[in-house]
């Protein structure tokens, strides 16, 4: 599936102005170039209804250089997200460091019981059975390991 772009179908005017890679710069070049490479005789032609007529033409229809542009315009989310999520991973990493150290050993306590919790589930043990036994060797209550499995619902383990 094709993402969308923020235009699907472009006149001769709109193309020279938008100044994407290997397309014309002017009106009437686009216009030469529209003739040369055939677009009217295909599906990426159509007539532009309402005032002044006209043709429009599909993005899908541009040089390679020029639809990767405008894809490259249309997801900036995923790059810009990966981006985004590293920076708030780095500031909640300078956050940590910057508490005292009890609190920390406290955190890396609680991270070790969870990881055990999570070995014996992995070894076959339901969790339920891993956290009545954490619980007994660690003498917290279940209740406060579940509690604290539902902090850190959906943070990544790494």
């Amino acid at each position: 599936m094709t993402p969308a772009v923020p235009k699907e179908w472009w006149t001769a005017s709109e193309i020279a102005e938008a100044h994407l890679p290997d397309m014309p710069t002017t009106r009437q070049a686009v216009e030469k170039m529209i003739d040369r490479d055939g677009w009217r005789g295909s599906d990426h032609a159509r007539r532009r209804t309402g005032k002044g007529g006209g043709w429009e033409y599909s993005w899908q229809a541009f040089p390679m250089r020029a639809r990767q542009q405008l894809l490259k315009a249309a997801v900036p989310a995923a790059g810009t997200k990966k981006a985004r999520a590293q920076e708030d991973r780095d500031a909640q990493w300078s956050w940590f460091a910057a508490l005292p150290d009890a609190v920390k050993d406290k955190a890396k306590s609680r991270l070790r019981i969870l990881q055990a919790v999570d070995a014996m589930v992995a070894s076959g043990v339901t969790k339920f059975t891993a956290v009545a036994l954490i619980a007994r060797s660690e003498t917290i209550s279940e209740r406060t390991i579940w509690d604290w499995f539902a902090m850190v619902h959906g943070v990544r383990a790494d």
